[in-house]
């Protein structure tokens, strides 16, 4: 029985994974090869682990979208794209004493709050601190959010959480579509634009490329 050739993986860390399963083919594409986080087949560098490449949410299988948009290790917190750089810059996702506002829900429809170029934090929820979900029926709960939360969102608030510890990566709404709000949501406005996800990039990517927002559909503040 021949031994199993050793893998140089320093040597190839700069191969895709076209290059990679030509010379290794038994190496599995849904394996994690340089545990980043991305399996090899989606991953630009397999065997590269600062290497993560912007997944095109419209490319990968419904398994894969639903371990971004819908996984319960993960709380969603909803904000503008130009204010994304500066968070992970700063490493602080709190804005002075005001607790951060997160949600079950990827692509929450917040009424009240309009973006015109919407992107969600990906927020790993075993390492955020001072995690408090909000007790929509209990009277006496007390929150500096303001009066306006959304029971259909299951939102849950945060504070002392810096990006480093927590943030996963970010997902890009680009897709703009006219939709009504039925009568049955918040807000005094029914016509009104939504966003959609359509890319999901990790921090180290998101400012590594400089990654722009690509808007498709009508123009005007999204929600």
């Amino acid at each position: 029985m021949k031994p199993k050739k050793k893998i140089d993986m320093n040597r190839m860390k700069n191969w895709g994974w076209d290059k990679i399963n030509k010379k290794y083919p038994r190496l599995s594409p849904f394996a994690d090869s340089d545990r980043d986080g991305v399996v090899n087949i989606n991953d630009c560098k397999p065997f590269n682990h600062w290497r993560k490449d912007i997944i095109d949410l419209a490319k990968i299988t419904p398994q894969k979208r639903m371990t971004i948009l819908k996984n319960k290790k993960y709380l969603y917190h909803k904000t503008e794209y130009n204010v994304v750089p500066h968070i992970i810059t700063t490493n602080k996702l709190q804005r002075g004493n005001v607790p951060l506002s997160t949600s079950e829900m990827s692509n929450p429809n917040v009424i009240f709050k309009k973006y015109n170029q919407p992107v969600v934090l990906v927020l790993q929820r075993k390492k955020l601190k001072n995690l408090k979900k909000i007790e929509y029926d209990n009277p006496n709960r007390k929150s500096n959010l303001g009066s306006v939360q959304y029971r259909n969102e299951r939102e849950w608030t945060t504070s002392g959480s810096t990006t480093k510890e927590s943030l996963k990566g970010v997902i890009l709404n680009e897709r703009i579509k006219e939709t009504i709000v039925p009568e049955s949501e918040p807000g005094l406005q029914r016509n009104t634009l939504k966003g959609y996800p359509t890319r999901f990039a990790t921090p180290d990517e998101f400012q590594k490329k400089k990654l722009k927002f690509k808007r498709k559909g009508p123009e005007g503040e999204a929600i």
